[in-house]
């Protein structure tokens, strides 16, 4: 099939051809993918690029990128080889393939446990064993795919990245959601792409200058008039799409379902919530200091939590319940269920049978519409993945605090080739936490972290509570 740019897509095209540093902020579903494939397909054609290398979440190196190469007829000429694999180091060394794909948990070393009587043992990153060499590189291009996975500037990856950024020519970052928790997610991003020359090199500078903090420096609030500075900084090298100015997607509702706690579960709730200890069946279960707190209760409003032994307990069936009968509406369409603990994951397979597990290879029958309902995990579904052939329902389960597996999420089916209006679902128990995350969401938050905005939100309901 050829690949024929839409006006959206154009606009990425030329801008990854002019410029050696773009900031492609796109909605999902707009085509960034093929944009920036065609852009340096062209440079390759044309000897101003003698290869790239794409850094992508790991289920997006697998189902995305090598079935977009494929999927045109203009960019299947080139070779892509998969750094995961012996194959594709044995073509990063003999430089003989055009486009050269990693995960980002490659990028850094990692740490082992020896086995008995033997020493850990470390395994060095991509970037140390293969950036860092005088050898000379295959590539001079980077493509960043959720380039969002790189806006916390104190990790292993920013930093050691950092120290051969200097080594490609041109440096090309790809997301939908750039600053899903606060603006001090945008220097770390940046200074990947530019190399600190629109927000300058150093964190604290940047944060000192565009942010204000709470007495304990435990919160950061941007400064009056700051949003508007870095977005002018920024400007030169960004490019913002939004999915409502180019796609004629129908439209999304949001409908959000009360699943009230049972009387035995309310009172284990707020037991827990008050004294960070309560005991099921003779189990402990502890919250040891607030995060895990907000874990804790989290767990407690979709039906069951983790004691201290591991062992779960089984303290309602609200959500379940609502669930099933949402399961039954709309003729019974299939729905994507959204759900970020094991334990809930077990308990929809044991009640409801119509569940399965996301994996991989189900991608198909999903689309096909062969699969009622798909219970997945924000984090390992939540970018690339097409999934708007298989249904137009999506369920959140219990609320995420964070605003980039949120709209990632519903992005599967909100997005090119969805014909029919989408529908968004979340399961709330009412005056819980559960309330507290979903404000999050509601205000985007100019906060430092979800988490902390949620926690403050905990606090403001439970200072107001029964």
């Amino acid at each position: 099939m050829k690949f024929t740019p839409l006006p959206q897509q154009q606009i990425l095209i030329d801008a990854f051809l002019k410029h050696k540093e773009v900031a492609a902020l796109a909605d999902p579903g707009l085509g960034k993918t093929a944009s920036v494939l065609s852009a340096c397909c062209r440079m390759i054609q044309q000897g101003r690029s003698k290869g790239v290398l794409i850094i992508a979440p790991l289920r997006v190196c697998t189902l995305v990128w090598p079935q977009e190469v494929q999927r045109w007829d203009q960019f299947q000429w080139m070779k892509v080889a998969d750094l995961r694999t012996e194959g594709g180091m044995d073509s990063w060394r003999n430089e003989s393939a055009h486009v050269y794909i990693i995960n980002y948990e490659m990028l850094i070393s990692r740490s082992y446990a020896g086995k008995p009587g033997k020493p850990a043992r470390k395994s060095p990153g991509f970037i140390e064993k293969y950036l860092k060499t005088p050898a000379s590189l295959p590539v001079d291009t980077i493509v960043w795919d959720e380039i969002s996975r790189m806006r916390d500037q104190s990790t292993k990856s920013v930093k050691q990245f950092s120290t051969v950024r200097s080594r490609f020519l041109r440096h090309f970052g790809l997301t939908g959601t750039p600053a899903p928790n606060s603006y001090l997610d945008l220097f770390s991003i940046f200074k990947t792409l530019d190399g600190g020359k629109s927000l300058g090199p150093v964190f604290t500078a940047f944060r000192d200058r565009y942010f204000q903090s709470d007495y304990m420096g435990y919160v950061w609030t941007i400064r009056p008039g700051a949003k508007e500075e870095i977005e002018n900084r920024i400007n030169g090298i960004t490019y913002t799409l939004r999915a409502s100015d180019y796609l004629h997607i129908p439209p999304t509702s949001f409908i959000d379902i009360d699943t009230p706690l049972p009387p035995d579960a309310k009172k284990l709730y707020k037991t827990l919530e008050k004294q960070l200890l309560i005991e099921i069946k003779n189990k402990t279960v502890l919250a040891v200091n607030a995060a895990v707190l907000a874990g804790k209760l989290l767990q407690i409003t979709g039906g069951s939590v983790y004691a201290e032994d591991g062992a779960t307990q089984i303290i309602h069936s609200a959500k379940i319940d609502a669930l099933r009968k949402l399961l039954k509406q709309d003729n019974n369409s299939p729905i994507l269920v959204f759900s970020s603990y094991i334990h809930e994951k077990q308990r929809i397979l044991k009640e409801i049978p119509e569940a399965v597990i996301f994996e991989d290879s189900l991608v198909e029958m999903w689309n096909a519409g062969k699969i009622k309902l798909l219970l997945a995990d924000p984090r390992s579904v939540g970018h690339g993945l097409n999934l708007q052939s298989g249904g137009y329902r999506v369920c959140w389960f219990g609320p995420t605090y964070s605003r980039e597996l949120y709209d990632q999420g519903n992005a599967r089916l909100v997005r090119t080739g969805q014909d029919k209006p989408t529908i968004v679902y979340r399961l709330i128990a009412p005056g819980t936490i559960d309330d507290a995350v979903v404000e999050v969401l509601r205000v985007k938050g100019d906060s430092q972290s979800g988490l902390k905005a949620a926690l403050k939100n905990l606090e403001l309901l439970r200072d107001t509570g029964d």
